[in-house]
């Protein structure tokens, strides 16, 4: 996987590191944010939306962009130009005054609208390395095979992705057309190859478990770095006053 152009490397004084006394003097790497302040942004931005008010989205919206960038280095302009359009077909909607199958409609789509924020700070997180996130998980003595689920998972959520439009393009070579108007059929032309593909990469990836010594149980040390820092209190705080804030207000 591409190194993430926010990460930074730190090196550490001297140290020992538990009874076996090993030397901690090795370059090591850091994050703008530790991964376990992303995963408490993700699971607090997708309650967030749905207790507090509708500024509460557009913060979170502001807050989210500002750590991608400093991840990526760039903002998350596809996913603000969506979160905006998304919001204008609600309030479009909310003006129109219509009720029924368009009021269902108008619901959905600020429900996606909401997500927005968490959806980036998910793409923020499924690029961090899957070792980081083990490291990250593993200080909070998170069993060993929950780690690898949790790793896994996110380090393939992507993968899942480019799958699918592979599938998609082989379908349409061989003369298969998608449509929503043929579900049954666009499902199995899209999961059934995806599952085989999924098979195959679940064995590689044992493989790779079982050679990288994930079995072994002695503690284990790791090249990156987490120490929460003000950014962090500062990102957090924010989130927690949003969430609390419907508590407090009432809005």
């Amino acid at each position: 996987m591409a190194p993430i152009e926010g990460a930074k490397r730190v090196c550490p004084s001297t140290e020992s590191e538990g009874e076996s006394g090993r030397i901690a003097a090795f370059e090591r790497i850091g994050y703008p944010l530790d991964p376990r302040t992303l995963m408490v942004l993700l699971i607090v931005g997708s309650i967030v939306p749905f207790v507090a008010g509708r500024l509460a989205v557009w913060v979170l919206l502001i807050v989210s962009s500002l750590v991608y960038y400093l991840f990526k280095k760039s903002l998350p302009l596809t996913w603000l130009v969506m979160a905006v359009s998304l919001q204008g077909i609600v309030a479009a909607i909310n003006a129109s005054g219509l009720f029924g199958a368009v009021l269902a409609f108008g619901i959905l789509i600020w429900a996606i609208a909401s997500l927005i924020p968490t959806f980036i700070i998910g793409a923020v997180l499924v690029s961090i390395p899957s070792g980081a996130i083990m490291q990250a998980l593993r200080t909070l003595r998170i069993p060993e095979t929950g780690l690898i689920g949790i790793a896994v998972a996110l380090r393939y959520l992507p993968d899942v992705r480019m799958q699918l439009i592979q599938i998609s393009k082989a379908a349409k070579v061989r003369g298969f057309r998608l449509s929503p108007l043929h579900p049954v059929r666009s499902f199995e032309l899209l999961i059934v190859p995806l599952i085989h593909r999924s098979l195959r990469a679940s064995d590689d990836l044992t493989a790779a478990i079982i050679s990288k010594g994930i079995e072994f149980e002695a503690a284990k040390t790791s090249l990156y770095l987490f120490r929460p820092g003000a950014l962090d209190v500062v990102v957090l705080t924010v989130y927690l006053l949003l969430f609390l804030s419907r508590f407090a207000f009432g809005s």
